[in-house]
Parts: structure tokens; C-alpha cells; sequence
């Protein structure tokens, strides 16, 4: 019996955290400025992807015509190439992983203590 009663007074409360970030005018705005910085990241590996293709087709159509050590060289490159765009593409989501940890961490600390506070008035 006593520990019904100490359970009916205990309160529980239920923040979506996420939601209120992403409707938050702090976390709208960060969320904005990630989206600046994705899409200016995202147009450079599209330059990248499109360079590679332009690549590839052009050792398609020479390499009837390329000697064998040729065209090995070509494949090289395209293949040293590729790695390197699949290198910048895993650096690029890395670094925006942090800086999207770097700008939401201050929203995400603020909520918490907002959440405290009221906790601890409640």
C-alpha cells in the first residue's frame, strides 16, 4: 500500500527532444545552414561522379584503338580516380556528421537544462 501511494505521486514527463530541435527557430536555422553546406558538398561530388562518367566513356571509345599497356594505364587511373572520389565522399560525410554534432549539441544542452528546470518545478 505505501508503495502505491509513492507511485501515485511520482511524475513522468515525455519530451521528443528531436521534434523540438527541428521546430525550434534555433534548429530550424542549423538546420538550414547544414543544408547550405550538404548541398555545396553534395554539387562537388556531382562534379566529381560526372568527371569519372565523362571518363569511363571516354576509355570506351578509344580502347579499340589504345595498345594494351595504353589502356591498362587509362583503367588505372580511372580506378585510382574512383577511389579517390569514394575517399572524398566518406571525408565529406564524416566532417558534416561532426559539424551537424558541432551545431546541435549547444540546442540539444539548452532543451536539457529547460527540461530540468521545469522537472525540478513540476
Amino acid at each position: 500500500l505505501t508503495t502505491s501511494v509513492g507511485m501515485a505521486q511520482t511524475k513522468v514527463g515525455y519530451v521528443d527532444v528531436q521534434t523540438v530541435v527541428e521546430k525550434s527557430v534555433a534548429g530550424k536555422k542549423t538546420r538550414e545552414e547544414l543544408k547550405k553546406e550538404f548541398d555545396k558538398r553534395q554539387k562537388e561530388i556531382e562534379k566529381k561522379k560526372a568527371d569519372l562518367d565523362k571518363m569511363s566513356e571516354d576509355i570506351e571509345k578509344k580502347k579499340a584503338v589504345l595498345s594494351e599497356e595504353a589502356l591498362q594505364k587509362r583503367t588505372m587511373e580511372f580506378q585510382q580516380e574512383v577511389q579517390k572520389v569514394r575517399e572524398a565522399m566518406g571525408k565529406s560525410q564524416m566532417e558534416f556528421q561532426k559539424k551537424e554534432s558541432e551545431l546541435f549539441d549547444p540546442i540539444i544542452k539548452k532543451l536539457k537544462a529547460v527540461i530540468e528546470k521545469v522537472a525540478k518545478d513540476k
